[in-house]
Order: structure tokens, then sequence, then C-alpha cells
């Protein structure tokens, strides 16, 4: 039971680091947001779940037999049995043909020696294994933290960006509205057509649009209309109602 204990801990251990260190590097490197810290977390949990999943199954097994060994040909030498642990985490890096993914996996690999070791030696007790939670918890939290502080912020987000939310997109009912506030006028199989995009704010940063659409042919007269809630990435139904238009859309 210990053993699993260890090689789980190693596992959990490794893998938080590890997926830690690619996220940043590849949220820093290679992403452009107004949330970088968000998308670090984000990047974390899938590099967490593939990450996780190699070091657990390859790792364990190669781990496993490296205790064996260790403890039969040169059980006094700690510094050897992480080193082997390095080479091969490196060795997977050849499977994936990527030097980078040899260097994170050596890496990755060393840490998990070396987290097997401490915990071999020491009694592990609830407290220790309270503080390495809280560690690692930092651990995120801090370059969390770091990154949304350093990420500029958001342009405000105005009326004219709702009405551009609100009829993006091809095939939907807004589609024949102006795609700004204003007015349409026209004819349409003998109708006198006018269709409106209007727009207010009915909080801060959060709209509402309305797309009107009437139209008149002698004493023939009708009106309906659409509206949307928008925010920053959100478009909600507000409402709709009148009569059906007498001409195809």
């Amino acid at each position: 039971m210990r053993f699993i204990y260890r090689k789980l801990i190693s596992t959990i251990v490794s893998t938080l680091v590890i997926s830690l260190i690619l996220s940043f590097i590849g949220v820093t490197r290679f992403e452009q947001s107004y949330h970088m810290g968000n998308d670090f977390l984000g990047w974390s949990v899938v590099y967490i779940i593939y990450s996780g999943m190699i070091i657990l199954i390859y790792g364990g097994f190669i781990s496993g037999v490296l205790e064996y060994v260790h403890l039969k040909w040169f059980k006094q030498s700690t510094s050897l049995y992480i080193g082997i642990h390095g080479i091969f985490g490196l060795l997977f890096g050849l499977f994936t043909l990527s030097w980078m993914m040899g260097l994170f996996g050596a890496l990755a690999a060393l840490m998990y020696g070396a987290v097997d070791r401490i915990l071999d030696k020491k009694q592990f007790k609830e407290k220790s294994l309270i503080t390495v939670t809280v560690s690692l918890v930092l651990l995120y939290a801090i370059p969390w933290a770091f990154l949304e502080i350093i990420t500029p912020p958001e342009p405000p987000f105005k009326v004219e960006d709702a009405v551009e939310f609100a009829t993006q997109g091809e095939g939907t009912a807004t589609d024949s509205f102006p795609k700004e506030i204003g007015k349409w006028q026209g004819v349409i199989n003998g109708y006198q057509v006018i269709r409106e995009t209007s727009a207010e704010e009915i909080a801060k940063e959060e709209y509402l649009i309305v797309f009107t659409e009437s139209w008149e042919k002698g004493e023939e007269a009708g009106t309906w209309y659409l509206s949307y809630e928008v925010e920053r990435g959100v478009l909600s139904a507000a409402g709709n109602g009148g009569d059906v238009p007498p001409y195809p859309k």
C-alpha cells in the first residue's frame, strides 16, 4: 500500500508541476488575450489530463521496474535511481519525435523520482500532506494572479459592439436587418417595408437590441419585432411578437 501511495503522490506532484510550466510557457509565448490567467488555468487542465495519464501509466511502470532493480543492485545510490528516471523520461521524447517533449519528459521523470525517494525516506504524515496541497495550490494561484495583472484590460463593450454581436452569422432571423443602428426602407411584393435596428443600454455594458419590421400596402399594415439582451460574449432572447409578414423574408 505504501508503494502505491508513493507512486500516486509522485504522479500527482510531477504532473501538476510540469503542466504548470507547459501552460505558462504556452500562454505567455503564443497567446494574446484579455484573460491570460484564466487561459493558463484552462490549458493546465488539458495538460494535467494528458500528461497525467502518461506519467501514471508509463512513468508508474518504469518507476516500478527501476525500484526493483534499485533495491537489488544499487540500493545506496539514490542519485542514480533518480537519474535513470530522467533518462527514461528523455527517451519518451524520442517516441514523439520532439526534443522539447523529451526535455519536459526528462524533467517530469526527475521530479517523479525525487519525490518518490523523499516519500520513501520520510514518514509522510497528514500535516505534511496538507502542506504539500497548499503549496501546489499556491503554485498555480501565484502565476494565475501574475498573468491576470499583466494582461491589458479589455476595451469597453460599446453599443456598436453589441449590435455587431447580435447581427453576426448567416441564416438568422436578423439577416435582413441593418448591421448598424438605423433603418432600411424598400418595396417587397408591393409592400412598403421598413426594417429598423435599435439599441439602448439597460445596464453597464449591457444592451437591449430590438429589430422591428413594419409594412403597409393600401389599407393593409402590420409590424413585428424581435429583441435580444446582449452583454460581452452573451446573447439572450428578450422577446418577440407582432404579425407575420405577408411576403417572403
